[in-house]
């Protein structure tokens, strides 16, 4: 719809939608356009008509006014079939970074993604915003696939509590996002115009060249820590090993001559033997207590749809 169709239309829902009775607060806009879509949902189980039949991208694509206190609909005579939204690989770098931000409060994968999408609202398309057939936003469904694809390759790893499954940061996930937060690539990620050779995204690979000695690599880490820097000191020996399989791990990555599900099983074999140096657990959890969230949000200028970088109770209101 165009912008000004959409203002009549909200004027013209405003006057055909009255809401009384036992009502919590105030009434908003929001409240009549839930209750209007309730409505609807009762008058498609009288029609015996539960699936919508006309397709989003047509819908899209068409002409519509409001005329005469009427919502004038003129379909289009042909029309585009616009793909399934941002794909997965786009949504990779702004997860990571979300993941990083938010890594104290342990959301489930559902809060996750609709607070990290409220966040980037304004780079996503109509069609990001299209159910799929299984009834989901098809945003869910490519975030979903991008988690997938991270915690494949180690950058995330299953949350102790697997009732919730949880997602949260491997150190390389950490690594990872605390660079590319650093850099400023906290939106979606530019498109592939070109065929590349792995499922993730080269946002991701272009960290290496930032932590390719051990110095740069703890320079990394340190920066979400700074100034409470001391649990470097106390699990050195843990990071030098961790240090030392990196290599192999981002070696794994750029192995084209393997094929991509090898290169998966072998980064995950990394991850694990990563995993299993006897310090690791109690490291993640001193780590975590010593990030600086809002001083994170203020020296990398983390912007919420081009303002300004708010402080982490706007950030998670």
């Amino acid at each position: 719809m165009k912008p000004e169709t959409i203002k009549a239309f909200k004027a013209l829902l405003d006057q055909i939608v009255a809401v009384g009775g036992h009502v919590d607060g105030p009434i908003e806009f929001n409240t009549k356009i839930d209750l209007l879509e309730h409505a609807l949902a009762c008058l498609r189980i009288e029609r015996h008509h539960v699936l919508n039949e006309q397709p989003f991208e047509k819908f899209i694509a068409c002409d519509s006014s409001v005329k005469n206190g009427r919502l004038v609909i003129n379909l289009p005579r042909t029309y585009d079939r616009q793909g399934a939204g941002t794909h997965a690989i786009r949504l990779q770098t702004p997860l990571l970074v979300f993941l990083l931000i938010s890594h104290k409060q342990r959301y489930r994968p559902i809060d996750t993604i609709n607070l990290m999408v409220s966040k980037i609202w304004e780079q996503f398309g109509f069609m990001d915003f299209k159910r799929t057939e299984t009834g989901k936003l098809r945003y869910y469904t490519n975030i979903h696939f991008a988690a997938r694809t991270l915690r494949e390759y180690g950058l995330l790893r299953y949350g102790h509590d697997e009732a919730f499954k949880t997602w949260e940061l491997s150190l390389y996930g950490f690594l990872v996002a605390a660079e590319l937060l650093h850099r400023g690539k906290w939106q979606i990620a530019e498109d592939l115009h070109k065929v590349f050779s792995s499922d993730l995204h080269p946002d991701i690979f272009s960290v290496q060249q930032a932590c390719e000695t051990y110095d740069q690599f703890l320079r990394t880490l340190r920066r979400v820590c700074e100034p409470n820097v001391k649990v470097f000191d106390t699990f050195s020996a843990t990071l030098e090993a961790a240090f030392r399989i990196q290599h192999k791990y981002w070696a794994t990555l750029k192995d084209t001559e393997k094929a991509l599900r090898d290169r998966r099983e072998a980064s995950r074999s990394l991850l694990q033997e990563l995993e299993t140096q006897l310090d690791m657990d109690p490291f993640y959890q001193e780590f975590s207590n010593c990030i600086h969230v809002d001083e994170l949000i203020k020296r990398a200028g983390y912007p919420v749809d081009g303002r300004p970088a708010p402080g982490s109770a706007d950030l998670f209101d």
